[in-house]
């Protein structure tokens, strides 16, 4: 697939099969995350966290349908992995380059994903 067709075919998916993603395509989404442009270098602002354990992701779930006041919502979706991309706030708040750097990540992990026929959806919190 080249670059214009996996971003002419990118979608949130909002249900998974539960199906895992094997440990290459894995390493695949996550260099694609690290080859994102990250704005004034602020490398040391941005951090990565990979879940797959079961249990974690049911507890995550569960948390996000009780703060959304909804307990029968799976914000998760069923999704076997969940890529945390964690940036520190800004000092100020019209200084959204922490923001944007994240928005940057989470989009090459979206467009990897598409590449390898996985699906992938924005959870913004």
């Amino acid at each position: 697939m080249n670059t214009f067709e996996a971003i002419c075919s990118r979608k949130s998916v909002r249900n998974y099969t539960g199906e895992g993603v094997s440990s290459e395509e894995l390493d695949k989404i996550l260099k694609a995350a690290d080859a994102a442009p990250i704005g004034m270098g602020q490398y040391e602002s941005m951090h990565l966290t990979v879940i797959t354990n079961k249990e974690l992701l049911n507890a995550i779930d569960g948390a996000g349908a009780k703060m959304f006041g909804k307990p029968d919502m799976h914000p998760l979706y069923g999704a076997p992995v969940f890529i945390l991309v964690s940036t520190k706030a800004p000092a100020k708040m019209m200084e959204n380059v922490a923001y944007s750097n994240a928005a940057i990540v989470a989009h090459n992990i979206a467009l990897e994903a598409t590449e390898l026929g996985i699906g992938a959806c924005y959870i913004w919190g």
